[in-house]
């Protein structure tokens, strides 16, 4: 059954077969070179062979093409979110908000915790701003928003597939997937990507906002602020149940997705003063607006929770 959308529009159920099929697998060959090697659905639904994908220019089989597919990784999805507890922790949490990508972001957190006391046990975790049935969002077919640009710079999309292939999708309302071990390898500068000299590891949870909610009445705004401040709740219990002091966060759901920037930014910042007051040491709010909106989200979080 077709999901509808705020603006009335269906959008299609979540995807039952595999993204990609692995070497000699039955299934659609290359539509280039009728190749029977690792084949991956790209835009439109053609199917190519990751070589023949490159070849096009895509930035997501580029991206795919320095990945070690068959590295070993593990994950945790969690449907509901784990009980409360405080882990004993009494943190002077520092918020900050800044214009940057998320990555950046938890690359600077790392050098600061390494300059300040050395390597921490735990990175910090970033927030991917996911899509809840489709892995990656529209990663494969080179779409543009935060969670492809985090597929786009690691091997987070691999990690995905294989909790994706466990069951972990469609994420739950109050569900989210945790992977403690994700290996940033490009940077962004202008419009190409390079190779970072040190890769460096971060967490990754990845958790869906709601997608283009109703807020035009009163009685939709109530049901949009009770839903979303339970999934910040979900959010980071998870996150505190984990043990992780520092954290990226972003505007979520605020793009794409069309979440009211001010009522999300007052939702974190009831959550992290009230029942999160004082289990993490430094959560950071990575905002990276287009230029044309009139009033950049990272603009009105820094003003909701710095302000």
């Amino acid at each position: 059954r077709g999901h509808v959308c705020r603006d009335g529009m269906k959008r299609p159920a979540p995807r039952s077969e595999p993204w990609y099929d692995a070497d000699d697998a039955e299934g659609p060959s290359c539509r280039r070179c009728s190749a029977q090697k690792l084949r991956w659905p790209t835009r439109k639904g053609q199917v190519y062979c990751l070589d023949c994908w490159k070849d096009y220019g895509s930035e997501a089989a580029d991206a795919i093409s320095l990945c070690d597919l068959e590295r070993s990784t593990t994950w945790r999805v969690f449907r509901t979110p784990p009980a409360s507890g405080s882990l004993g922790r009494s943190y002077a949490l520092q918020i900050e908000v800044t214009p940057e990508d998320s990555f950046d972001a938890a690359r600077r957190l790392l050098r600061e915790a390494a300059d300040a006391s050395g390597p921490q046990a735990l990175p910090p975790i970033v927030l991917n701003m996911a899509n809840a049935e489709w892995v990656g969002g529209g990663f494969l077919t080179d779409a543009s928003g935060q969670e492809e640009e985090l597929c786009r710079k690691s091997d987070l999309f691999p990690q995905l597939m294989r909790a994706y292939r466990a069951g972990g999708f469609p994420i739950p309302e109050l569900g989210s997937i945790v992977l403690p071990d994700v290996l940033v390898l490009r940077s962004r500068e202008g419009k190409a990507y390079k190779l970072l000299e040190e890769p460096f590891r971060v967490a990754i949870i990845t958790a869906a906002a709601p997608l283009k909610p109703d807020t035009s009445t009163a009685e939709g705004l109530e049901a949009y602020i009770k839903l979303m401040s339970q999934k910040v709740d979900a959010l980071l219990a998870v996150v505190e149940h984990l043990g992780y002091a520092e954290v990226v966060l972003s505007a979520w759901g605020c793009g794409a997705f069309r979440n009211p920037p001010e009522e999300v930014a007052r939702i974190f910042r009831a959550a992290l003063q009230g029942r999160f007051s004082g289990s993490f040491r430094k959560v950071l709010f990575a905002i990276f607006d287009r230029p044309d909106w009139r009033e950049s989200n990272c603009s009105i979080f820094k003003r909701e929770l710095c302000g």
